[in-house]
């Protein structure tokens, strides 16, 4: 059951990020760690990108 409900939140979640009405806001100012990882996350991403 939990798996179902977490794929129909994953679903939801992605059909708003394709949405053409969805706007990407800064981060809080509470949420630096997220801005953290999320740059890690990228840097690692291009690494991999580069790589042979």
């Amino acid at each position: 059951m939990t798996d179902e409900e977490d794929k129909t939140i994953c679903e939801n979640n992605q059909r708003g990020f394709a949405s053409r009405r969805y706007i990407r806001e800064p981060y809080a100012t509470t949420e630096g760690s997220v801005e953290r990882i999320v740059a890690w996350y990228l840097r690692q991403i291009a690494i991999s990108a580069l790589a042979p």
